[in-house]
């Protein structure tokens, strides 16, 4: 059934049903380990917490602290890579809900301030 690529395709679904049996018997190291060894590209794919223990993410300070108004200190992914000519930094966290409202209404669409006050009165914004 599975001895060629086109079969592969036409038996995709038992096919399917087969590798996942498989590897919900094993850990994710396993899967990874018996794949290499027969040549199928395989990595794993780390979760949140392992990703912020990860002790290579944290050499390459990949990572970087910001403090947010609302929800205080708050850990950011950084740069997945690092250029000495143009370094990369988190200039500010997340912005809160209608944080921009005055740049984008009254900077880029052309309402005055009074219409600002106007939408956020009626509750528009």
């Amino acid at each position: 059934l599975f001895q060629d690529s086109h079969l592969r395709r036409e038996n995709w679904d038992a096919g399917k049903a087969l590798v996942e049996e498989w590897t919900l018997e094993r850990s994710v190291d396993e899967v990874v380990n018996v794949a290499e060894a027969v040549r199928i590209p395989c990595r794993r794919v780390n979760t949140v917490r392992e990703a912020l223990d990860s002790e290579l993410l944290a050499a390459r300070e990949y990572f970087t602290d910001v403090h947010h108004q609302v929800a205080g200190e708050l850990r950011y992914p950084g740069a997945p890579y690092k250029l000495s000519a143009t370094p990369w930094a988190v200039n500010r966290a997340a912005p809160l809900l209608g944080d921009h409202n005055e740049e984008v209404y009254c900077g880029r669409l052309g309402f005055t301030q009074q219409d600002l006050a106007l939408l956020r009165a009626q509750g528009v914004i």
